[in-house]
């Protein structure tokens, strides 16, 4: 009986003496980083396939006990790529470093004016377009004002905003359009006008246009509309852009021996020169950082425009005012009526364009014939009419008596107007295009005098 109880007492110290031998473990300590950044991350899950974890400081470090020999150890946390490692543990362990690799989400896009909250584009309830910054760059906008001409229903007419044409044109009287920078209104105190100017372009998010009255939010300035400009915000890792860009002017047409090109109409226009000694380009830079440091953000933005442009800046101006470059138009109102049994008188008006140049005389030619060339081909007679600019032909028609003329023959009459590119390519005819000289019967002629002591008129036929 005494030699059973001893085998019984032996066996259970085998086994517990097994146990110790297998249970044994070891403490293993790491830190885990940002493989980007070389950061440390706190919070990061660590654990064993059993379910024995812990969880990193916030200096990053983690302290689990764990079996010796070989085990996986898994590392989780939000935002960055999950990682398994595969080690044995035992009594010469060092400090392990883990380096986790951030993951990349594809967010929504995501808006704050329609509600004055961030919201899923989807899920806003009113119509809203964004703008990128993105489509921006590659456009290679230079100022908001610009960039915002590629919204659908949106245009700027002299710095004032319109969104589907619900706010007119108002400039000096405030904006119906209101302009916000994160949030903030723009709009100047005196003339409730945007300076546009003003904006970063170099430093935008996106921008978001929502189309609609939203005065219950924001007040009687968004009453067409809201333009919200969502900037860049600072973050710990640093971000920086460098843009250039270059471009040349350039004009496209025939142009004449002069350089004068014509338009679709026909008519001869000077176009702008070329800057002398030179090629005619522009060109620039946008530099921009954006850096946390700490809890300050800190931007940086640097802009440079040269524009080389043209030497000789014209002015689109009416016709009248324009440089001399084509032929005067022909003149207008032209009449010719009977002066005498051997003259006429021919009667007209300034044409409606001087063609850029004052027009300092006019040629008037007659002949028996419509076609001008009884006289060899040439009219039987010509003259021309040197006017003073300032006076003649102001109040009243022009005109000018043609004399020694065969009394009883149909006679007819031109105008052609001249200015210092030449006689205009056109002439004015007179309405009737043909007149008579001759003799006028004037009939009895009366005299009368009025008797006023005895309120009558005494008249004499003569």
């Amino acid at each position: 009986m005494t030699k059973q109880y001893i085998a019984v007492l032996i066996s259970l110290l085998v086994l517990i003496s097994g146990n110790i031998v297998f249970a044994q473990t070891q403490f293993l300590s790491g830190k885990v980083i940002d493989a980007a950044t070389g950061k440390v991350i706190p919070g990061v899950n660590v654990f064993e396939s059993n379910f024995n974890g812990a969880t990193t400081n916030s200096s990053g470090k983690f302290k689990i006990e764990l079996d010796t020999g070989l085990t996986q150890l898994k590392f989780s946390f939000i935002g960055y790529q999950f990682k398994s490692v595969k080690l044995k543990v035992d009594e010469e362990n060092d400090d392990l470093l883990v380096r986790l690799i951030p993951k990349d989400f594809d967010l929504k896009t995501v808006v704050v004016s329609a509600s004055k909250r961030s919201q899923d584009i989807y899920e806003v309830p009113v119509s809203i377009e964004i703008l990128p910054a993105k489509l921006i760059e590659t456009k290679n906008t230079a100022n908001i004002e610009d960039a915002l001409q590629q919204v659908p229903s949106v245009n700027i007419l002299d710095g004032q905003a319109n969104i589907r044409g619900g706010s007119g044109f108002s400039y000096g009287a405030g904006s119906r359009v209101l302009v916000l920078v994160d949030d903030m209104p723009m709009l100047s105190g005196d003339a409730s006008d945007v300076k546009w100017n003003y904006l970063p372009v170099e430093n935008i998010n996106q921008i978001e246009v929502l189309k609609g009255a939203s005065s219950a939010l924001y007040g009687s300035a968004a009453l067409n509309g809201i333009i919200n400009i969502r900037t860049k915000q600072p973050t710990e890792t640093p971000q920086s852009d460098i843009n250039f860009y270059s471009g040349v002017y350039s004009s496209f047409g025939d142009t004449d021996s002069e350089g004068n090109k014509k338009d679709t109409a026909g008519n001869y226009y000077r176009p702008l020169k070329w800057k002398e000694g030179g090629s005619s380009t522009f060109s620039g830079f946008h530099i921009s950082h954006l850096q946390k440091i700490k809890k300050t953000g800190v931007g940086i933005q640097v802009v440079g425009f040269n524009d080389e442009g043209y030497s000789v800046h014209q002015v689109s101006v009416p016709a009248s005012l324009a440089p001399p470059v084509q032929k005067p138009a022909a003149p207008e109102s032209v009449y010719l009526v009977t002066e005498s049994e051997k003259s006429l008188r021919v009667l007209w008006r300034h044409p409606e364009s001087n063609g850029g140049d004052d027009i300092t005389k006019y040629k008037i030619e007659w002949d028996t014939s419509a076609t001008f060339g009884s006289n060899g081909g040439n009219p039987v007679g010509d003259y021309h009419k040197l006017i003073n600019v300032a006076t003649d032909c102001v109040d009243a028609h022009c005109s000018y008596s043609i004399s020694g003329l065969e009394k009883g023959t149909p006679y007819f009459a031109r105008v052609f107007a001249y200015n210092s590119r030449g006689y205009s390519d056109d002439f004015g005819l007179p309405e009737n295009l043909s007149e008579t000289p001759k003799t006028f019967n004037l009939g009895p002629l009366w005299v009368c005098q009025s008797l006023w002591r005895h309120g009558k008129n005494v008249c004499v036929k003569f």
